[in-house]
């Protein structure tokens, strides 16, 4: 989809670096708040938070940030809205092209109803996806006469057509499993990176000086949020930060009074949220590579990304925001010192 709206975006005369950073805030969005994306399923998991609470909470940090975002669009958005007669005339040999090279019609968005109602069943992840899949080979095999063959080839290589059109070519010839490699390969780096890092205990050493300094709640959870970021900035992978960070910190939240929920909240907004803007990370190799348009290029026009990192900062120094655990009472770390002492230990 990514893809697709760059090319739409050229098509349009509007700039990659502002297309690039409307796909990241609708793909990262997605991707904090969907109970299929593995962000949120890894981080409920680590942090012992019901997944469907953990993703509403993290609405308070993204929520907002998406708002300002499709604002700050619509406005800019409008310098492109008259548009020249020779983007007009791209935009409408993009449309033409596809038309041409495939048979559209209403049948073609059934897989999409397929995993969307699958989602809302509360169905497990991969046999969603698998679900999606089947039927939309089953579908391009019968209304795009595809065989199964040349199925297999695009799910191991990737698409490939040749048509008149260069837009829609850079849209349409990627994907496959040989396209993912590089990304794969990156990942099993950063895992094999911060296994060291975990062993040799430099996370530990971070968490005594956090323990040290965290003489209230909202200390302890602004020092964790920059824990957390730091270690992913060092490890490039949130795959690797989330289980080290996450299982080391999680207990700290109750001693303070806080609920797990804003350890998930604050690990997706510094690390899912980050990631895109990362270029060593895993996510933001992907990004870049993928959108075409280097990762400092978008950042202005990606304001959901680092608003919401700002917002879950704002959260945790002022206690606005933060969930308590309602029979707290007054033992918490705010008013009890010992409380503090005990998180220590």
């Amino acid at each position: 989809m990514g893809v697709a709206c760059m090319g739409v975006g050229e098509g349009l005369g509007i700039p990659l670096e502002a297309a690039a950073g409307a796909v990241c805030v609708g793909a990262f969005f997605g991707d904090k708040i969907s109970p299929l994306s593995d962000s949120p399923v890894i981080t409920a998991t680590v942090t012992d938070t019901p997944l469907m609470e953990g993703i509403k909470h993290s609405l308070i940090s993204t929520g907002p940030a998406y708002l300002v975002s499709l604002v700050f669009f619509f406005v800019y958005g409008l310098e492109f809205s008259g548009g020249s007669t020779a983007e007009s005339a791209t935009y409408v040999e993009i449309l033409s092209t596809i038309e041409k090279s495939f048979n559209l019609n209403p049948v073609t968005l059934i897989p999409v109803f397929v995993v969307i109602g699958l989602i809302a069943w509360k169905k497990p992840t991969i046999p969603t996806f698998v679900a999606g899949i089947a039927v939309a080979a089953a579908i391009s095999m019968v209304f795009q006469d595809i065989s199964l063959k040349n199925m297999m080839n695009y799910m191991y290589s990737g698409f490939s057509i040749h048509t008149d059109s260069t837009f829609v070519d850079k849209m349409l010839n990627r994907g496959g499993f040989t396209s993912m490699l590089s990304t794969i390969g990156l990942l099993m780096t950063a895992a094999i990176f911060g296994a060291p890092l975990r062993t040799a205990g430099v996370a530990t050493v971070l968490l005594d000086y956090v323990q040290k300094f965290a003489k209230n709640s909202r200390v302890m959870a602004f020092s964790v949020m920059c824990l957390h970021t730091l270690f992913f900035m060092i490890t490039g992978a949130y795959y690797v930060s989330y289980p080290v960070i996450g299982s080391m910190t999680k207990d700290m939240f109750p001693k303070y009074g806080l609920e797990r929920k804003n350890l998930m909240r604050t690990m997706l907004d510094t690390g899912t949220g980050l990631a895109p803007l990362i270029p060593w990370s895993t996510t933001g190799s992907y990004t870049a590579s993928t959108l075409g348009v280097a990762n400092i290029a978008f950042l202005a026009f990606a304001p959901m990304l680092w608003l919401s990192i700002i917002l879950s900062a704002v959260y945790a120094l002022t206690g606005i925001g933060m969930a308590k655990i309602k029979d707290s009472g007054n033992n918490s770390a705010e008013t009890v010192p010992a409380q503090a002492e005990l998180a220590r230990e």
